[in-house]
């Protein structure tokens, strides 16, 4: 029975990963009519963070937004978001942003509970995206990076990423008590 619920929240924690994806593709134009890699962020600060939270909320399993960020990085890379098309470092991305959200509700989930983890999470996770497209852009020399290191890393810059990313991490958890009783959270969780 462990190895059925191990494998019921490993398969949703791809499948939110997958669905991140999806929702991410209406940015997917942006970066190329704009010529500045990362502009999808742009459109994707309304629900990155909460995809980010939205595993470890479903399953309350450590390593869930993990993966579910290392299959978004899989899916996004040949495509321009987060980051330019094969961008390589999109992987890293996924899984450290992840990381961030599994490690913001493992340490204060409990103390807190789920909707402050949620906002905490979400802002967490996408103010490090954030910084992660910027950083490897750089040492990459990706054409056209220097335009979003000076947005992304201007006050207006980093604060509408926090924002953006704590109310996305609030989305996340509005979905989410939509669907925890729903009988496939159930059944992830059970």
């Amino acid at each position: 029975m462990a190895t059925s619920r191990g494998l019921h929240q490993l398969t949703g924690s791809a499948a939110l990963g997958a669905l991140r994806f999806v929702f991410s593709l209406s940015g997917a134009t942006l970066p190329g009519l704009i010529g500045i890699p990362g502009a999808s962020g742009v459109i994707n600060i309304l629900w990155a963070g909460g995809f980010a939270a939205l595993p470890c909320l479903i399953t309350r399993r450590f390593g869930s937004s993990t993966i579910a960020g290392v299959v978004y990085g899989l899916l996004a890379l040949p495509l321009p978001l987060s980051g330019p098309p094969g961008f390589l470092p999109k992987i890293l991305i996924g899984a450290t942003t992840g990381l961030m959200a599994d490690l913001v509700f493992a340490v204060l989930g409990a103390r807190i509970g789920d909707r402050a983890s949620a906002v905490l999470a979400g802002a967490a996770a996408q103010t490090l995206l954030g910084l992660e497209i910027v950083w490897f852009g750089q040492l990459l020399a990706i054409p056209g990076i220097e335009k979003l290191v000076h947005l992304q890393l201007s006050t207006i810059g980093i604060a509408s990423t926090v924002v953006g990313g704590a109310l996305s991490g609030y989305l996340g958890w509005l979905v989410f008590r939509s669907l925890r009783d729903s009988p496939v959270v159930r059944r992830m969780r059970s």
